[in-house]
């Protein structure tokens, strides 16, 4: 697999969910690329983006990690670390990540625990 992307990398909105499992306390930082604006009039109308959602064990979304609570993430990054308004580690009952993809190229991403 070279990279995971929505109509090869287009403006269509793209949805990957991963295999159920415990992910409580880990955190999450992905491998990614985000494709920029097509020329526009309107600023912004077609940048790259892509956000995650954790989901619970019925396939819900957990409060303060949807897909709204992620601070959107852009640019080119090896190892950048998803933030949510709930904070940077997964909570308890988090089961799987849902990534919402919009002109970018998902090449990895790793759920790992931290010890602080």
């Amino acid at each position: 697999l070279y990279a995971l992307a929505s109509s090869a990398g287009g403006p269509t909105l793209g949805v990957a969910i991963t295999k159920p499992k415990d992910l409580s306390g880990e955190s999450l930082s992905i491998n990614f690329k985000t494709r920029p604006p097509k020329k526009s009039t309107s600023p912004g109308l077609d940048e790259g983006y892509i956000a995650v959602e954790l989901l619970d064990s019925s396939g819900k979304p957990i409060p303060g990690f949807t897909t709204r609570d992620c601070m959107p993430l852009k640019g080119d990054h090896r190892s950048q670390q998803v933030k949510w308004t709930g904070g940077l580690k997964a909570p308890r009952g988090a089961m799987q990540a849902k990534f919402t993809l919009k002109r970018v190229f998902l090449y990895g991403f790793n759920f790992q625990s931290t010890v602080a």
